[in-house]
Protein backbone atom coordinates (compact mmCIF):
# COMPACT_ATOMS: atom_id res chain seq x y z
CA UNK A 1 0.00 0.00 0.00
CA UNK A 2 1.32 3.48 -1.23
CA UNK A 3 1.42 6.15 1.79
CA UNK A 4 -0.89 8.42 0.12
CA UNK A 5 -3.43 5.42 0.25
CA UNK A 6 -2.86 5.17 3.80
CA UNK A 7 -3.25 8.69 4.44
CA UNK A 8 -6.57 8.71 3.10
CA UNK A 9 -7.40 5.39 4.87
CA UNK A 10 -6.46 7.14 7.97
CA UNK A 11 -8.52 10.14 7.28
CA UNK A 12 -11.62 8.17 7.43
CA UNK A 13 -11.27 6.52 10.70
CA UNK A 14 -13.79 6.97 13.08
CA UNK A 15 -13.17 9.55 15.82
CA UNK A 16 -14.93 7.56 18.80
CA UNK A 17 -12.26 4.52 17.55
CA UNK A 18 -9.39 7.12 18.21
CA UNK A 19 -10.63 8.65 21.48
CA UNK A 20 -11.20 5.06 22.94
CA UNK A 21 -7.78 3.97 22.21
CA UNK A 22 -6.31 7.34 23.71
CA UNK A 23 -8.03 6.46 27.00
CA UNK A 24 -7.64 2.86 26.90
CA UNK A 25 -3.47 3.73 26.18
CA UNK A 26 -3.86 6.48 29.17
CA UNK A 27 -5.45 3.94 31.65
CA UNK A 28 -2.70 1.62 30.59
CA UNK A 29 -0.23 4.13 31.90
CA UNK A 30 -1.92 4.60 34.71
CA UNK A 31 -2.20 1.72 35.74
CA UNK A 32 1.47 0.71 35.17
CA UNK A 33 2.49 3.99 37.36
CA UNK A 34 0.48 2.40 40.36
CA UNK A 35 2.17 -0.81 39.46
CA UNK A 36 5.52 0.68 39.92
CA UNK A 37 4.65 2.94 43.28
CA UNK A 38 3.54 -0.25 45.10
CA UNK A 39 6.90 -1.76 43.96
CA UNK A 40 8.92 1.18 44.94
CA UNK A 41 7.00 1.92 48.26
CA UNK A 42 5.79 -1.94 49.87
CA UNK A 43 9.28 -2.59 50.57
CA UNK A 44 9.85 0.75 52.65
CA UNK A 45 6.57 0.23 54.77
CA UNK A 46 7.13 -3.18 55.50
CA UNK A 47 10.78 -1.91 56.61
CA UNK A 48 9.14 0.60 58.66
CA UNK A 49 6.49 -1.89 59.92
CA UNK A 50 9.52 -4.35 60.99
CA UNK A 51 11.36 -1.61 62.60
CA UNK A 52 8.94 -0.08 64.42
CA UNK A 53 7.47 -3.31 66.19
CA UNK A 54 11.11 -4.15 67.21
CA UNK A 55 10.95 -0.51 68.83
CA UNK A 56 8.13 -1.24 70.22
CA UNK A 57 9.41 -4.81 71.74
CA UNK A 58 12.83 -2.93 73.16
CA UNK A 59 10.26 -0.14 74.98
CA UNK A 60 7.34 -1.71 75.65
CA UNK A 61 8.69 -4.46 77.30
CA UNK A 62 8.96 -3.10 80.51
CA UNK A 63 5.23 -3.31 80.70
CA UNK A 64 4.96 -6.28 79.47
CA UNK A 65 6.64 -8.35 82.12
CA UNK A 66 3.87 -7.07 85.03
CA UNK A 67 2.76 -10.18 86.40
CA UNK A 68 -0.60 -11.52 85.40
CA UNK A 69 -3.40 -10.27 87.15
CA UNK A 70 -4.52 -12.16 90.48
CA UNK A 71 -8.47 -13.27 90.04
CA UNK A 72 -8.81 -13.47 93.72
CA UNK A 73 -7.24 -12.76 96.74
CA UNK A 74 -4.14 -15.45 96.45
CA UNK A 75 -2.90 -15.46 99.64
CA UNK A 76 -2.94 -19.28 99.36
CA UNK A 77 -1.67 -19.51 95.56
CA UNK A 78 1.06 -21.09 95.11
CA UNK A 79 1.81 -20.10 92.01
CA UNK A 80 3.71 -16.98 93.54
CA UNK A 81 6.67 -17.20 95.76
CA UNK A 82 5.69 -14.07 96.85
CA UNK A 83 2.45 -12.28 97.52
CA UNK A 84 1.26 -9.40 99.48
CA UNK A 85 -2.58 -8.20 99.96
CA UNK A 86 -3.89 -5.11 101.39
CA UNK A 87 -6.81 -2.65 101.16
CA UNK A 88 -6.77 0.70 100.84
CA UNK A 89 -9.37 3.63 99.84
CA UNK A 90 -11.76 0.23 100.30
CA UNK A 91 -10.59 -1.98 97.64
CA UNK A 92 -8.65 -5.05 98.11
CA UNK A 93 -5.27 -5.10 96.07
CA UNK A 94 -2.92 -8.46 95.45
CA UNK A 95 1.21 -7.65 94.50
CA UNK A 96 2.43 -11.30 93.23
CA UNK A 97 5.57 -11.79 92.21
CA UNK A 98 8.39 -15.11 91.65
CA UNK A 99 11.55 -12.31 91.98
CA UNK A 100 12.19 -10.39 95.35
CA UNK A 101 15.07 -9.35 93.67
CA UNK A 102 13.65 -7.46 90.43
CA UNK A 103 13.01 -3.79 91.09
CA UNK A 104 10.33 -1.82 88.45
CA UNK A 105 12.22 0.78 89.65
CA UNK A 106 11.11 4.53 90.02
CA UNK A 107 10.05 5.12 86.49
CA UNK A 108 7.08 3.45 87.34
CA UNK A 109 6.08 4.97 90.62
CA UNK A 110 4.63 8.47 91.07
CA UNK A 111 3.03 9.65 94.13
CA UNK A 112 3.35 8.28 97.55
CA UNK A 113 -0.06 7.31 98.43
CA UNK A 114 0.61 6.41 101.84
CA UNK A 115 1.69 3.30 104.66
CA UNK A 116 -0.62 0.25 104.40
CA UNK A 117 -0.37 -3.12 106.49
CA UNK A 118 0.04 -5.99 104.17
CA UNK A 119 -0.44 -9.88 104.62
CA UNK A 120 1.89 -12.24 103.11
CA UNK A 121 0.91 -15.40 101.66
CA UNK A 122 2.13 -16.93 104.92
CA UNK A 123 -0.45 -15.14 107.22
CA UNK A 124 2.39 -11.99 108.63
CA UNK A 125 1.84 -9.17 108.34
CA UNK A 126 4.02 -5.91 107.93
CA UNK A 127 4.15 -1.93 107.38
CA UNK A 128 4.56 -0.62 103.70
CA UNK A 129 4.54 2.38 101.14
CA UNK A 130 2.11 2.68 98.48
CA UNK A 131 2.80 4.91 95.49
CA UNK A 132 0.44 5.61 92.42
CA UNK A 133 1.72 4.85 89.09
CA UNK A 134 2.87 6.45 86.21
CA UNK A 135 1.54 4.02 83.79
CA UNK A 136 -1.28 4.71 81.84
CA UNK A 137 -2.13 1.69 80.99
CA UNK A 138 -3.57 -0.10 83.63
CA UNK A 139 -6.69 0.87 85.66
CA UNK A 140 -6.53 0.61 89.14
CA UNK A 141 -2.84 0.06 89.88
CA UNK A 142 -0.37 1.00 92.60
CA UNK A 143 2.64 -0.05 93.85
CA UNK A 144 4.14 -1.38 96.84
CA UNK A 145 7.77 -0.72 98.33
CA UNK A 146 9.07 -4.00 99.77
CA UNK A 147 12.56 -3.64 100.75
CA UNK A 148 13.11 -0.92 98.81
CA UNK A 149 11.71 -2.56 96.06
CA UNK A 150 8.51 -1.62 94.39
CA UNK A 151 5.97 -4.19 92.96
CA UNK A 152 2.64 -3.70 91.05
CA UNK A 153 -0.18 -4.43 93.15
CA UNK A 154 -3.39 -4.78 91.35
CA UNK A 155 -7.13 -4.20 92.31
CA UNK A 156 -8.35 -7.94 93.32
CA UNK A 157 -12.28 -9.27 92.45
CA UNK A 158 -13.07 -9.48 95.72
CA UNK A 159 -12.74 -5.53 96.30
CA UNK A 160 -15.45 -4.20 98.26
CA UNK A 161 -16.57 -1.05 96.04
CA UNK A 162 -18.83 -2.32 93.50
CA UNK A 163 -18.24 -0.14 89.74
Amino acid sequence: MKKEKFSEALNHIDYSFIEEYVEEKERINRERQRRTFVKRVAPLAATFIVFFTVIGIILGGNTSMLPAVPNENVSGDTSYEHVYVFEYGGRKYCAAFMNPNFNFGKQYVSDELGEIVATDKNGKTSSHKIFSSSLDTVDKEVFIEINGNYYPAYKSNKSNEKE
